[in-house]
């Protein structure tokens, strides 16, 4: 925000993780609240190996999109991994690298962009890397739930996954919560999820972009420019009407499988070095 969190220490909910700079009476909180750093990293396949797999045109415009808006607000990408680079083996790697740069800034802010098709496979919800093959099942995919558990290794205090891949509403276990914002609450882990489809539907492209991910970042401008201040509670019903009017102007109904997905990685969060929860 640029002019300052006024729900800070009063009002707000447990759920309204900010997700950038945090300003107070013209104070600069952030130094208290993400010390350590705010990060973020991309994974973004238009291209796949098996051409019979069907290519997609926007998400690397999509990934450009969100990586300048993010880096205005302060973000520091970590990684940016695209087409023949977002192998299973590259991505892991790249996992590696966040676990280490974040082991040591438990008062960090990171989010990951996911972007790229996905497909539900003998009951799994699965994220589809650049060498996918249908033989390969394991060695060429993430079900949506390793996700999960990568992340939860991550050390970062505050997390957010934005994925513009279909199927990728399963990333969600948990609601928002509703309890009030306090102190305690903004130095607690915090793991979230915002997805552009829910468990079952299919992402949507148009004229260069995921409809899913230029409506967020529209989303995220608006939001800025209205009241200077951002939370994940706020996105959701702004997000999903600007979602709506650009499927109505490509003469699209909007339907269930259409909302965007937001909540939370886990009921509970307890750090692999000490016994924060949220």
């Amino acid at each position: 925000p640029l002019n300052g969190w006024t729900q800070y220490g009063s009002g707000g909910l447990a759920s309204d993780m900010p997700i950038v700079k945090v300003l107070d009476d013209n104070q600069v909180l952030k130094d208290e609240i993400y010390s350590d750093g705010m990060y973020a990293g991309y994974i973004a396949i238009d291209k796949y190996k098996d051409e019979s797999l069907g290519n997609l045109e926007c998400c690397n415009n999509d990934q450009k999109l969100l990586e300048q808006t993010l880096k205005s607000l302060g973000y520091k990408t970590l990684f940016s991994l695209s087409n023949e680079k977002a192998t299973k083996r590259n991505i892991e790697k790249t996992f590696d690298h966040i676990y280490n740069v974040l082991k040591s800034k438990k008062n960090s802010s990171f989010i990951l962009y996911i972007a790229g098709h996905g497909c539900k496979k003998e009951g799994f919800d699965k994220f589809l890397c650049y060498d996918h093959s249908p033989d390969k099942m394991i060695s060429t995919t993430f079900d949506y739930d390793f996700i999960n558990n990568y992340t939860k290794k991550f050390n970062a205090k505050h997390q957010l996954i934005i994925s513009d891949a279909c199927f990728s509403g399963s990333l969600i276990k948990e609601k928002l919560r509703n309890k009030v914002w306090n102190q305690d609450i903004a130095n607690s882990r915090s793991m979230h999820a915002l997805s552009s489809v829910q468990n079952s539907g299919k992402a949507v492209e148009h004229q260069g972009n995921g409809i899913f991910t230029k409506s967020f970042v529209k989303t995220l401008n608006q939001l800025l420019n209205e009241d200077s201040l951002v939370k994940l509670s706020d996105i959701s019903n702004k997000l999903e009407k600007n979602i709506n009017e650009k499927l109505l102007s490509i003469n699209i109904q909007m339907e269930q499988t259409h909302v965007p997905k937001i909540g939370r990685l886990y009921k509970e969060i307890t750090s692999r070095d000490d016994n924060h929860q949220t």
